[in-house]
């Protein structure tokens, strides 16, 4: 190498990176922390809960069999005690469905036994009062699915109000006294209706039947009430006017004038033992469900000797082809 001969300059840039990728162990420790904060904030919200809040939180994540009566623990010998048990006492078990509608059915059934008992001491007074005696044959007491239902409907020679006034006849008065009394010891709500009949009211247009069935159904509450009939527990005072006539084929008739009592239960009926029976169709008439069944009948019968024509067509082809098939073979024999 000559040392005079001058050598080129080399000039060498380094570029400096970011040393590539750091990979992805952050996320997992940021994804922990998320999960650790959140699980923070739920206890710290449990906590704050009221005990029956606690509680059923705890009935919520139990698990059914396992830990409801107790279970081992992680130790030899550790016995578990019911997850959401508290100072000892055990939680108490959640009822069934089947349960829930049975004591459904059981509220249901103490309300109307209730019912029914001031129902009969009702008929029983009013029988043997002596001026109430004659209108027990007028006076219609009777269970509903709704509830207790007593209506005072007027009669051609017994009318329980003054003649086109809310003013209520003596009898009438001795009479919702009584009803007032033998219905306070009920805790039901209690409904009062006031009915007419449709004979229009004629004393001027601004009094009409509407009025008047408001004002005698609010007239018999004020009796009820003195009687003794807690006001707390009387619910609604309606007039009807002719709208929900008890004789709807005569709308004049005297039993279409009536104040009603409507004692309704406070418990549900559970959706199940509500099954009504199918309604049966008038006389002389097919039912609806008989017919679609005929009707859906007939394409399928139509349908199927359609099917059994082409099958006997087709044999009947096939017999041919045979017989064909013989005969020429025979010929070809012969020849």
């Amino acid at each position: 190498m000559n040392p005079n001969v001058q050598q080129p300059i080399r000039i060498v840039k380094k570029v400096k990176g970011h040393g590539g990728h750091h990979g992805g162990a952050w996320k997992v420790a940021y994804a922990d922390f998320v999960t650790a904060m959140m699980a923070l904030f739920i206890v710290l919200w449990i906590l704050g809960q009221s005990e029956q809040m606690k509680q059923s939180i705890s009935r919520y994540f139990q698990s059914p069999g396992v830990f409801r009566e107790g279970g081992f623990g992680i130790l030899p010998g550790e016995k578990t005690q019911p997850v959401g048990a508290m100072d000892g006492q055990p939680l108490e078990p959640i009822p069934s469905r089947a349960q829930t509608q049975m004591a459904l059915i059981q509220k249901r059934e103490l309300e109307k036994s209730l019912m029914k008992e001031r129902a009969d001491a009702l008929r029983k007074h009013i029988s043997s009062s002596p001026k109430l005696k004659g209108l027990a044959e007028q006076i219609r007491i009777q269970m509903t699915p709704d509830g207790l239902r007593i209506d005072l409907p007027d009669d051609k020679n017994s009318e329980f109000f003054e003649v086109g006034s809310s003013k209520p006849k003596s009898t009438t008065v001795e009479l919702l006294g009584l009803i007032g009394k033998e219905l306070a010891s009920v805790a039901n709500p209690l409904a009062i209706e006031g009915h007419t009949d449709a004979r229009p009211f004629g004393r001027d247009a601004a009094y009409t039947n509407w009025e008047l069935s408001a004002d005698r159904a609010n007239a018999a509450r004020r009796v009820i009430e003195k009687a003794g009939y807690p006001a707390d527990k009387v619910e609604a005072v309606r007039g009807y006017a002719d709208r929900q006539l008890l004789n709807a084929d005569d709308p004049l008739d005297t039993r279409n004038r009536r104040v009603s009592f409507l004692m309704r239960y406070t418990v549900p009926l559970p959706s199940d033992s509500k099954a009504a029976e199918p309604e049966a169709p008038p006389p002389g008439e097919t039912p609806k469900k008989e017919e679609e069944e005929a009707s859906a009948k007939e394409p399928a019968a139509q349908k199927t000797t359609a099917a059994e024509s082409e099958k006997s067509d087709l044999k009947k082809t096939l017999q041919q082809i045979r017989n064909s098939n013989q005969k020429a073979g025979k010929g070809r024999v012969a020849r």
